[in-house]
């Protein structure tokens, strides 16, 4: 039996009643009322690295014997058992192949059997020696370069590192803390996960990706998870991507496209949300969305096929930016149905004249690509300023003038259809 877990100045800040009952000198200290009380007590709050749900989540017969009463709590049954057994899923953020891996000393301890796993060295010697690479979701030196108030805290010594204080405030004030998750876009994308986390079901947007997320294809960022895989559950475009982020070999898809994929050119795909959105793309061959997407039961020609497929959203009143990055870039601007009937053009951004667009910003001429829905018959190219805009002007079987014609994009750096006609693409259906 073991209480490394156990902080004794987190267990006093969540256990108010007990840090009044040390002060009284009821208790020596907080370890001291959690071994005699507060463990029988089911109180689970005795470290920033354990978290009670994601034990029992990860450890389905620990749940079960907490459900018959065998133990007060998982946490109970992880100090009397768990980590003697080699248990080490008890936080979203302690990753034990990760922190093995960046950890090679520890690795030779484990094999040595100097320790049972990285998490028994961690508890007992790693925390204290600042090893901060304990997840791939936590970057020590992105997390200190986006909080300067923490790297200056951290050089003053206030804190040991930027971990500490991602742990204990940073995660539940919604910093980001790597390039692999963006905890303002998650909110914005998962409004019923927002307010999961404000009703206290999870400690933050992180705690359920890693938790819920991830395992059914959400995507953490601009980057689409699901379209990395592949735009259906029946067309895998990167099947070896996907067993290994299963395996745990890559936190996410994202994961291995930073580390591997973008150089070898896989196609990416980044999209935005239902409001104004500023979408980045990076890598050598990436598609830019600033509309929605979601993951929805696939249909060919009107019937559901079984599987699940990336669905888009129609961009109304939203202005999105979208950025290119230094490969070839691909901005969609619409999409193509097939029905029972035929074959029909969704641009996106129609519907409110001028005030829903996607402004593209960084277009290479003579490298990017621009797709629009329908056929060239349906657009006018007008120059306005140092920019283009493209307009969706007709539309139907025959091509009728709209009433009001609809502003869809805007190119800056591009004054010409002449500039970008060799480079636009147009995925048909009527309009």
């Amino acid at each position: 039996m073991s209480f490394s877990v156990f902080n004794e100045s987190f267990y006093l800040a969540h256990n108010p009643d007990v840090q009044t009952a040390v002060k009284a000198g009821f208790f020596a200290s907080g370890l001291e009322h959690f071994q005699k009380l507060g463990l029988a007590e089911g109180r689970v709050s005795v470290s920033p690295f354990y978290n009670e749900q994601y034990y029992l989540r990860k450890n389905s017969d620990v749940a079960t014997e907490v459900a018959l009463k065998t133990y007060h709590s998982g946490l109970e049954q992880f100090i009397l058992a768990g980590e003697a057994e080699g248990k080490v899923s008890v936080s979203p953020f302690y990753d034990e192949r990760f922190y093995l891996q960046k950890n090679s000393d520890v690795a030779t301890a484990v094999t040595s059997g100097n320790f049972r796993s990285g998490l028994q060295h961690f508890f007992a010697a790693g925390e204290a020696e600042n090893r901060v690479f304990i997840s791939p979701f936590y970057d020590e030196q992105y997390y200190l370069q986006k909080n300067p108030d923490v790297e200056t805290a951290v050089a003053s010594g206030i804190l040991r590192s930027g971990l500490q204080h991602f742990i204990l405030a940073g995660e539940t004030e919604g910093r980001q803390a790597s390039l692999l998750f963006d905890e303002q876009f998650y909110l914005r994308k998962n409004p019923d996960v927002a307010a999961q986390v404000a009703n206290g079901r999870f400690s933050s947007a992180l705690d359920h990706y890693l938790q819920v997320g991830k395992l059914i294809y959400l995507s953490g960022t601009n980057f689409n998870e699901f379209g990395y895989i592949g735009l259906s559950t029946l067309q895998k475009v990167n099947p070896d991507v996907e067993a290994s982020v299963k395996a745990g070999y890559f936190g996410s898809a994202l994961e291995h496209y930073i580390q591997y994929g973008q150089f070898e050119g896989r196609r990416a795909i980044f999209n935005g949300t239902k409001g104004n959105d500023t979408v980045t793309g990076f890598g050598q061959v990436d598609a830019i969305y600033g509309v929605d997407a979601n993951i929805f039961q696939e249909a060919y020609a009107g019937s559901l096929t079984g599987g699940q497929a990336l669905y888009f959203g129609s961009g109304i009143n939203e202005v999105d930016v979208l950025v290119g990055g230094n490969g070839q870039d691909t901005f969609v601007l619409g999409q193509t149905f097939i029905s029972r009937v035929g074959y029909y053009g969704y641009p996106f951004y129609r519907g409110n004249g001028d005030a829903d667009y996607a402004r593209i910003k960084d277009y290479e001429i003579g490298k990017d690509e621009i797709v629009l829905a329908g056929a060239a018959s349906n657009y006018d190219f007008v120059q306005s300023g140092d920019s283009l805009n493209i307009i969706l002007s007709r539309f139907g079987y025959e091509n009728q003038p709209l009433t009001t014609p609809d502003l869809i994009a805007q190119v800056e750096g591009v004054t010409s259809v002449s500039q970008i006609e060799s480079k636009l693409r147009f995925a048909g259906g009527y309009i």
